[in-house]
């Protein structure tokens, strides 16, 4: 990945880290509550000559631009030409939390790419009935390694493929164990409080299965 550099902008808990300033194109990094967003700004440029790939939890922007001045042309006397032009490569290291399964691009006047990835929901397992139907029906990568129909991880730590899909359906997430046993469902009825998830006000963050 060309001119990476260690500018760093803020976010909790993962950091998304882009690149230097005054790299082409200029970019915005941010996030709301269930995405991640990157605006490319890059005025001119044909929408279909840029390229938006996301690996190993990396999202690239690449392209090529032509400067637009004649070449080889002798009544053509060329002074100044400080647009940038040639091939473009801008590289945004993703937090924990993006899915990468779900990137959306669009093109937007002045904008030439906004990206968006979805952040993965801490909650989603939330009953066994829920569990089976992510087994049965989920194209989802990240489920589908928790519920053993997807990437093999158990391999890595001397499990079989359906370990976690079997922890889960026996105990519940983290959510259902705290209702459970401390929470609302239980006699002490204590408030979930900073044993939340970190996305709703508390603590507690599990980073993705991968």
């Amino acid at each position: 990945m060309s001119r990476c550099g260690s500018r760093w902008i803020s976010g909790s808990p993962g950091t998304i880290r882009s690149v230097a300033q005054g790299a082409f194109p200029e970019i915005n990094v941010g996030r709301t509550a269930k995405s991640l967003e990157v605006f490319v700004f890059a005025p001119g440029l044909d929408a279909k000559s840029i390229d938006v790939v996301v690996e190993r939890n990396v999202l690239k922007v690449s392209g090529a631009r032509t400067s637009g001045v004649p070449r080889n042309d002798n009544n053509v006397q060329l002074y100044a030409n400080e647009r940038p032009e040639g091939k473009f490569v801008r590289a945004v290291s993703l937090p924990d939390d993006a899915d990468t399964a779900r990137v959306e691009a669009k093109y937007k006047d002045f904008v030439n790419a906004v990206t968006r990835v979805a952040r993965l929901e801490g909650d989603f397992l939330r009953t066994e009935t829920k569990l089976k139907e992510l087994k049965a029906n989920s194209k989802d990568p990240g489920q589908q390694r928790l519920v053993g129909t997807g990437e093999d991880l158990g391999k890595l730590l001397g499990l079989d493929k359906d370990w976690s899909f079997r922890a889960i359906k026996a105990v519940g997430n983290y959510g259902e164990m705290f209702e459970r046993n401390v929470g609302p469902k239980s006699v002490l009825k204590l408030p979930r409080g900073s044993n939340n998830l970190w996305n709703k006000g508390g603590l507690i963050y599990a980073p993705p299965v991968r």
